[in-house]
């Protein structure tokens, strides 16, 4: 329903509402629409759709009863929420939002990764597009967000959040640089080199690698903290060997999170 509701409100003027029962009363009578929106963001059955809901909606009175009727009963749910949540934090995230881009930032560093805008470059263009010509309305949501394409108006949905932005992309560097402190050493890196070669004992790493043994098991101690080298224990001799399947998750982690943290 999202989409020929976003649609019926942008029609009627009631998109930027803070209160739902003004755009309620409205939809009792007949929105009517020159003809199929075109809805440029949805797939072609999502288009034809909405386009049939929203004819069924303007030539009978009876369904638009019970519609209205439908759409008070789910806001009745969410209205709690609404009142002592969204509106706060939405208001809130719209002052922090525009504060950045008065600043000057680019509106697209405004969407996180994970994004549509973000992770679809033809949405990420029709973001830029509307921005430039003034038809773009970023609306924070709790929920999901979206993205649709309305005559006149691309209406994109985004996350309230109440952490600072940087804040957050800080959080998720730190977390990144701990996850790759254990490679962050040439001795560690060239102990993990020897050892994928050849399990080897502390003292075998040390007179391999010429340096002093107390080094090579402070080194040996922090690879294994960080579960990328195992042990065995054969008498009194104790080998140590790559955890492939760690390392390979590690990295595989790293890269997504570095992909994530960069994406354009």
């Amino acid at each position: 329903m999202l989409t020929e509701i976003t649609a019926l409100a942008h029609a009627t003027d009631h998109i930027g509402d803070l209160t739902i029962e003004p755009f309620l009363e409205r939809l009792l009578e007949p929105v009517v629409f020159d003809g199929p929106l075109p809805f440029e963001t949805e797939t072609d059955d999502e288009r034809d759709a909405a386009n049939a809901r929203l004819n069924r909606l303007a030539g009978d009175g009876e369904l638009r009863n019970r519609y209205v009727a439908l759409l008070r009963v789910a806001w009745g749910v969410i209205e709690p929420t609404w009142q002592s949540e969204a509106i706060p934090r939405s208001l809130q995230a719209q002052t922090q939002w525009r504060e950045r881009l008065d600043r000057g930032e680019d509106v697209m560093s405004l969407f996180p990764s994970t994004h549509i805008v973000r992770r679809q470059s033809q949405f990420g263009d029709m973001v830029r597009a509307a921005n430039a010509d003034g038809t773009l309305q970023v609306t924070p949501v709790l929920c999901s967000p979206h993205i649709i394409a309305l005559p006149g108006l691309l209406s994109v949905s985004l996350r309230a959040t109440d952490e600072d932005p940087i804040v957050a992309r800080r959080k998720e560097a730190d977390t990144t640089a701990k996850l790759l402190r254990p490679l962050a050493d040439a001795t560690r890196l060239t102990i993990l080199s020897q050892l994928a070669a050849l399990p080897s004992s502390v003292s075998d790493l040390a007179r391999t690698l010429h340096i002093a043994q107390p080094t090579a098991s402070v080194h040996l101690r922090q690879l294994r903290e960080a579960g990328l080298v195992s042990v065995t224990r054969e008498g009194s001799r104790t080998t140590y060997r790559v955890d492939q399947s760690a390392l390979a998750g590690l990295l595989a982690d790293v890269g997504r999170r570095l992909d994530e943290q960069v994406a354009q």
